[in-house]
């Protein structure tokens, strides 16, 4: 530490405080910039086929309703790997959630009919509020 001379603290010190400064600066910009406007027609738009597509990969049929989603999967054989394909799937469907699950041979899809297999009604919901 003999090597480094009070020039070199004081050029530290300094430079430190305006990072400081600077930083503070930012987070009081960040706090009181207004909100940025989102469309929630055009959020929808861009989320709805990205989670559709990973449905889909799961072997999920899907449907788009006037709230949401609905994907249906039938077969109830290996019962525990599709459990955890949908919730796989519904991991990637940003700006949905999950208004109803069902999985057995009593469920009914949107069209009344019984369905033996998995049935995931999803909601859509704005990721940025107004």
């Amino acid at each position: 530490m003999s090597s480094l001379n009070e020039k070199f603290f004081k050029t530290m010190g300094f430079s430190l405080m305006g990072f400081g400064i600077l930083m503070m600066l930012l987070s009081l910009y960040m706090y009181f910039a207004p909100e940025r406007e989102v469309d929630p027609l055009k959020q929808r738009q861009e989320l709805t086929p990205l989670c559709m597509e990973a449905l889909k990969k799961e072997s999920f049929k899907v449907k788009t309703t006037g709230e949401g989603l609905v994907a249906k999967r039938w077969g109830l054989s290996s019962f525990e790997n599709k459990i955890y394909s949908s919730s796989y799937a519904l991991k990637s469907c940003a700006g949905f959630t999950l208004k109803n699950f069902c999985m057995g041979n009593s469920c009914i899809d949107e069209e009344k009919a019984n369905i033996n297999g998995i049935v995931l009604r999803l909601k859509f919901n704005n990721l940025v509020k107004k």
